[in-house]
């Protein structure tokens, strides 16, 4: 674009002070424009994608204009053949098309048909050159894929389909920030820390991100940006500190990645002699403990018969601060919606089964993810069902999916050979240690021993819900996820609907609907009930069911707790 300036004063030449306040006056124009952004002295260079390739095409200015390499520009589409040069005309094929150009002139010859450039072709000495914006005049009548480009805009696109949209949004919780990325085409996703920076490879296909950053900061997070300036894209998320505990996990079957960044846990070491504990877990979250999810200090239930069903914890995602997803013009959070078929399915599972049912909150709380998973496992829970709402940038993706902890398989280290002689007690065999060791739990993988039966109770939530939204049982996906994977009971989780669907949008505020999901819940629990009281009601008897710290010689409490 060419900036046309006015004078500011009317300047005579008599007069050299009238040309001294004008001169000032332009010199602090062109300074305000260069810092606002609206005068840019550098020219960024344009991040070509293909189907199978991104190139990085250099822009030079010239008189306040952008031009590309000709030569640069058409490679990208075939090998580009010379067939008349001189001073006056340059005609070239592509392929099967024919182009020729003159110097000073906006018009193109293309196929016999005349085009026009915004700006004229120019010879320079390092060849011919032609304006930005021959990718949106030239390229699409060179070639039958789309072309996309807006001049606003560091990056095109000539492709056969349109460029998968990137999006990225970021919460904070107590314990953590979260940052969500999300593309509408299924991507590999690589994270990598640098220091105090993390960065998120996407692999294809090409991707246009929805922002250049995230208008976004917190006590953990400094920034968020999207950058290709590589022709790779990237996210990077700086930190405050480059010790924070980061975790990360895919879920829609590789359209979100979600990093979890923490401070980190300080564990002591354990004292010699005794048995290592984990670490301490936080208190539990108030509703559950007290009762069907009431607050305040009430008493709770007897615990029950060993391998019996009769305790589940409701975990309605979110709360508080952290509200989730949400439908346009806030048609529907998430939180509020997840709290809802909560507080149905409470009511579904007491009535139609006769269970003690526990809610992580029965309020818009905030909750941390290690105190839901306390609650449940202080509580003795038989089962854990954690409900979200589903959001994504393709509107069709609706219906429940089902989720389970996915157990890390660790290789077990080689023993150390034991030094021959006796004669020092130091090398002496190294005694093995009590048996209550064998029944410490890790918190962050307490759930991994439970990846059977999750499959199994994942499997009867899939033929219960999919029928809702008159689709077919899927499989289960697997994921590392928090808080299942710190409970040590059965856990699902569900994520239900899409808020990015006005159809769905509508079903998920429905009480109607809401009471058919929590009907069908009920259901697969109550065809899960005879599984899990043949499984784990068979297991010894001197085992404990929960929490890591408990002595195999004890027997488990029936009293009020």
């Amino acid at each position: 674009m060419r900036l046309l300036f006015f004078p500011l004063a009317k300047v005579r030449a008599p007069d050299p002070r009238r040309f001294l306040i004008a001169s000032t006056e332009f010199l602090l124009f062109f300074l305000l424009l260069s810092h606002t952004g609206l005068l840019s002295i550098a020219a960024e260079n344009v991040i070509l994608y293909t189907d199978t390739q991104s190139k990085i095409l250099l822009v030079t200015p010239v008189e306040g204009e952008r031009y590309l390499a000709l030569q640069d520009l058409l490679s990208t589409l075939g090998p580009v053949t010379e067939v008349e040069k001189t001073a006056s005309v340059l005609q070239i094929k592509v392929g099967k098309h024919s182009l020729l150009f003159r110097p000073n002139s906006t018009l193109v010859v293309i196929d016999g048909i005349l085009t026009s450039m915004g700006d004229p072709a120019l010879v320079m000495p390092a060849g011919w050159m032609v304006p930005v914006d021959s990718i949106s005049k030239i390229l699409p009548r060179l070639t039958d894929r789309k072309v996309t480009f807006r001049q606003d805009a560091p990056r095109a696109f000539v492709t056969s389909q349109p460029p998968s949209r990137v999006f990225f949004e970021a919460t904070k919780g107590i314990l953590s920030s979260r940052v969500a990325i999300q593309v509408t085409q299924a991507a590999p996703f690589e994270l990598k820390q640098e220091g105090k920076q993390l960065v998120v490879t996407l692999g294809n296909p090409p991707l246009e991100p929805t922002a250049e950053k995230l208008n976004y900061a917190d006590d953990r997070i400094k920034s968020i940006v999207y950058d290709d300036a590589d022709a790779r894209p990237k996210i990077r998320i700086t930190l405050s500190s480059a010790n924070f505990d980061v975790k990360s996990s895919t879920t829609q079957e590789g359209r979100i990645f979600v990093v979890m960044v923490s401070p980190p846990q300080q564990i002591s070491p354990p004292t010699p002699g005794t048995a290592a504990q984990s670490p301490a877990a936080p208190p539990p979250a108030t509703a559950a403990p007290g009762g069907a999810g009431t607050k305040g200090q009430e008493k709770a239930a007897v615990l029950p018969t060993r391998g019996i069903l009769r305790i589940v914890t409701i975990d309605p995602g979110h709360g508080g601060l952290d509200s989730g997803s949400r439908a346009a013009n806030n048609a529907a959070v998430e939180k509020d919606v997840a709290l809802q078929i909560a507080h149905r399915l409470r009511a579904s599972l007491q009535q139609r089964l006769g269970l003690q049912v526990y809610l992580t909150r029965d309020a818009d709380d905030d909750v941390s993810l290690d105190q839901r998973a306390s609650a449940a496992n202080t509580i003795h829970s038989d089962v854990f069902i954690s409900i979200h709402v589903g959001f994504s940038l393709v509107q069709s993706w609706i219906g429940a999916r089902v989720y389970v902890y996915s157990p890390i398989k660790e290789a077990t280290p080689a023993p150390k050979p034991v030094p021959s002689g006796l004669n020092s007690t130091e090398q002496r065999p190294v005694e093995k240690p009590p048996v209550a060791h064998l029944y410490f739990r890790d918190w962050t993988k307490a759930n991994a021993s439970n990846f059977q039966i999750n499959q199994a109770l994942a499997e009867l939530f899939e033929s219960e819900l999919a029928p809702l939204w008159g689709q077919e049982p899927a499989a289960p996906r697997i994921a590392p996820l928090r808080p299942s994977a710190n409970v040590v009971m059965p856990a699902v989780m569900v994520e239900l609907g899409n808020l990015n669907s006005e159809t769905d949008v509508k079903q998920m505020v429905n009480p109607q609907f809401q009471a058919r999901i929590a009907s069908a819940i009920t259901n697969a629990i109550q065809r899960y009930k005879p599984v899990y009281d043949a499984q784990v009601g068979s297991a010894p008897a001197g085992k404990p069911k929960a929490g890591p710290d408990i002595q195999p010689g004890k027997q488990e409490k029936t009293s009020p707790r």
